[in-house]
């Protein structure tokens, strides 16, 4: 086809009759699941470092909760720990507990009159420690009731062997051997399994006073309940007044303790039908209650 030429000698260009668009269409690219795949474990590896940054110890005052979660000390070591008291809030200041840009526990001197309750712990207590505790806590009390040499062994499964000297004019060697578990309420109890001593010292009286002595506590304020060969303890009884907690599970492995505790402990305290009269009687192993008729 030949182009013509209009009058004025310009060249006559035919038309197209579909017009050509003028700019291509955008078109929108979904992602592959692969891509997403990569960007949710970018994400989930930033998330991972960002709780690493912020160290094993968490602080929600507008909650009151302090959460303390894989921190190990040469002491102890916390799995976990959730407390709450309803002054943290009020109370807790910035430079208070940040130490190197990682927040630290904060000055107990402050909570020591606030009510606080453990919500939920799993701790693990080496034996190098309950013996160091022990015989630091309880000094002037072991030695007050004429106690030394005190070793603690703990071996599996909440089971313990405590051993020392009584003085009774003469050192008198014992050895106490029995498991740890949870009584009534939350209680810690012990089940005297085995013991060896000499006859003239009574060995539940020797069990509670070694309950007293290492904890650096008078005995009637341990809250001891025994029953044949099986002791109970009132942990709170053990703790400073403002604070509160349930014993749930008490297990053990070779040289090392394991405490898990919370707000409501696993058993209830049951109780009586009505008030029994306690009858107060001196027996061979010193003085003892009995429930009346």
């Amino acid at each position: 086809m030949v182009n013509s030429t209009s009058a004025l000698g310009i060249p006559h260009i035919p038309r197209n009759r579909e017009r050509a668009p003028l700019a291509q269409e955008e078109t929108s690219v979904q992602p592959t699941y692969d891509e997403l795949a990569l960007e949710n474990a970018h994400l989930r590896s930033q998330l991972k470092q960002a709780e690493a940054d912020a160290g094993p110890i968490r602080l929600d005052p507008g909650a009151g909760k302090l959460v303390i979660k894989d921190l190990t000390t040469p002491d102890y070591s916390v799995d976990r720990l959730k407390v709450k008291t309803e002054g943290l809030g009020d109370q807790l200041e910035l430079d208070a507990f940040m130490a190197d840009g990682k927040p630290a526990l904060p000055p107990l001197e402050k909570y020591k009159d606030m009510a606080i309750e453990v919500e939920d712990l799993k701790a693990r207590i080496p034996e190098a420690t309950i013996n160091r505790t022990a015989t630091s806590a309880g000094a002037e009390a072991l030695a007050k009731n004429g106690i030394q040499d005190l070793d603690i062994r703990i071996g599996e499964g909440g089971r313990l062997t405590v051993s020392g000297k009584v003085d009774k004019l003469i050192d008198i060697p014992f050895e106490l051997t029995g498991k740890l578990s949870v009584g009534d309420g939350g209680a810690l109890r012990f089940e005297l399994e085995k013991s060896h001593i000499f006859g003239v010292v009574p060995v539940p009286k020797l069990v509670m006073g070694l309950a007293a002595s290492m904890t650096g506590s008078k005995l009637e304020k341990v809250g001891v309940r025994q029953q044949d060969n099986t002791f109970e303890f009132d942990v709170n009884s053990l703790l400073p007044p403002n604070i509160r907690m349930g014993l749930t599970n008490i297990d053990s492995r070779q040289g090392e303790l394991i405490l898990e505790g919370g707000s409501k402990p696993t058993k209830e305290v049951p109780q009586p039908a009505s008030n029994p009269t306690v009858i107060t009687e001196m027996g061979p192993w010193g003085v003892y209650h009995r429930r009346g008729e």
